[in-house]
Parts: C-alpha cells; sequence; structure tokens
C-alpha cells in the first residue's frame, strides 16, 4: 500500500512539475513573440518609441522600445500562470535595414 502511495505521490509531482515547466517554456516563448512583434513595428516605423503588448494561448506579453541615438533597446515580459521571462534585444541600427546586436533572456532589466 505504502509504495502505490509512494508511485502516486510521485506521479501527480512529476504531473506539476511538466506543467511548471511547460508554463514556463511558454512564458519565454511569449517574451520572445513580443521581442518580434517590436522588431516588427520599428521594421514599419523606424521612429517608433513606446510600448505594446500581446494576449494569446492563455498568456500575455508586453514590450518597450527605448532609443538612444540609431539604436534601439527592445524589454519584453512574457507572464503564463505566474511564471515570468524576461527577454532583452540589443538593436544596433534601424536605417538602412535592422540589425540586432544581441538577444537574450535576463533575470530584470
Amino acid at each position: 500500500m505504502s509504495l502505490t502511495l509512494s508511485l502516486l505521490s510521485f506521479g501527480l509531482t512529476a504531473s506539476r512539475t511538466a506543467a511548471s515547466f511547460q508554463d514556463a517554456t511558454q512564458a519565454r516563448f511569449l517574451g520572445d513573440a513580443c521581442a518580434e512583434e517590436a522588431l516588427q513595428q520599428l521594421h514599419d516605423n523606424t521612429s517608433f518609441v513606446g510600448s505594446g503588448s500581446l494576449s494569446t494561448g492563455g498568456g500575455t506579453c508586453t514590450y518597450a522600445i527605448s532609443r538612444a541615438g540609431n539604436s534601439r533597446t527592445i524589454q519584453a515580459v512574457g507572464n503564463k500562470n505566474g511564471f515570468v521571462r524576461r527577454v532583452s534585444v540589443s538593436v544596433t541600427s534601424v536605417t538602412p535595414r535592422l540589425t540586432i546586436g544581441a538577444w537574450s533572456e535576463v533575470a530584470a532589466f
């Protein structure tokens, strides 16, 4: 009987862990999606500075674009069931074409 309870407990824990991993992964994908949306905004309007958001699949993300000369910084945050992932993108040039200098997940901005 104790073996059955142990296996049942292990199964529930593994299921919760898998769901948590999936939510954390989806939060990262949402952060990337908002970073890509920000890049699309810059593609459409190279002088764009501002913020936006997306909502999909039970999760949300936000992005902000700031400017320093010809460079831009994109800060995107994905959120899925309380799991938060932050993505920072450095755009080194917007003309004549968008040039990405760095794209990384960060702990904080």
